[in-house]
């Protein structure tokens, strides 16, 4: 065999090992060593703008938008609610909630009197489960996307002191519990999809993850 195909042979060798090797990390992916907290500030939530209504001169800005619109989310007049600021934190519990998570939320400036939960989009995936046809063995298995309330002090809800302080902790396990899943959602890979936090009075989405610049 010449010097040019013994290098040729070596190549093609290289890249179906390259190969190989792709498609193996792809079907066996491993979780991660660490991931002990989920946590974000939150911003206003406000309708999506689909469709430009406006134009916008403002130097560096889009061309167009449309003027701020509280329909399908929740605003702060009326019986909508107000807000300074809130922080969510989704996290591995101590030792005494292990494998159960623990939701915390602190906020300030909201309505006193009135009520909150934390909405919550879970896909969990768990390794090594037993499954049976059309896949039997051990597999690892991500289950079906599990959105959840969350809050433990007033009808399922967070209730806001009279200062305009809500403050509330409640494991994601009992939160799975309250809204009819398995309390098994609680362990594994845990990805939070979506987070959002809920006016329990008027039904609709108020705060979302974000940062204000």
């Amino acid at each position: 065999m010449t010097r040019q195909r013994i290098q040729l042979a070596i190549v093609a060798g290289l890249g179906l090992a390259c190969f190989a090797g792709t498609a193996q990390a792809a079907t066996f992916v491993k979780f991660p060593t660490q991931a002990r907290i989920y946590g974000t500030w939150i911003v206003r939530a406000m309708d999506k703008c689909n469709v430009a209504t406006v134009s916008v001169v403002n130097a560096g800005d889009p061309k167009g938008g449309c003027i701020q619109a509280n329909s399908t989310t929740d605003g702060d007049t009326g019986t909508g609610t107000t807000m300074k600021f809130a922080r969510l934190i989704v996290k591995r519990a101590d030792s005494t909630l292990h494998g159960e998570g623990l939701v915390t939320l602190f906020g300030a400036g909201l309505n006193p009197g009135g009520r909150v939960k934390v909405r919550l989009t879970l896909r969990v995936t768990k390794a090594n489960r037993a499954t049976k046809n059309p896949s039997p063995g051990v597999n690892n298995v991500t289950f079906m996307d599990t959105t959840i309330d969350c809050g433990n002090q007033t009808a399922g809800c967070f209730s806001v002191r009279p200062n305009g302080v809500v403050a509330g902790k409640q494991s994601v396990a009992e939160c799975l519990t309250q809204n009819g899943q398995a309390k098994g959602l609680a362990q594994e890979n845990i990805q939070v999809v979506d987070a959002s936090l809920v006016n329990c009075d008027t039904g609709k989405v108020f705060g979302v993850p974000g940062i204000i610049d």
